[in-house]
């Protein structure tokens, strides 16, 4: 396969999230960097962005698991 071509995946995104083990370190410590290096680009491009002290909706609220 050459640089330029894109490989063809059969592998969904709910098939990526579904072999997720959410008790793995590995994939703990992936999605902690993740986060982590997105928050900090974010507050790099948005210097004036405002904090609030109150807690904000996480992807538990969303799935029913407050």
């Amino acid at each position: 396969m050459g640089w330029d071509k894109q490989p063809a995946y059969t592998f969904d995104f709910e098939q990526f999230v579904d072999c997720f083990d959410e008790n793995d370190h590995f994939t703990k410590r992936v999605f902690e960097f993740l986060v982590k290096e997105t928050a900090q680009r974010y507050r790099s491009a948005h210097p004036q962005a405002q904090h609030s002290n109150q807690p904000r909706t996480t992807i538990h609220h969303y799935l029913g698991q407050d």
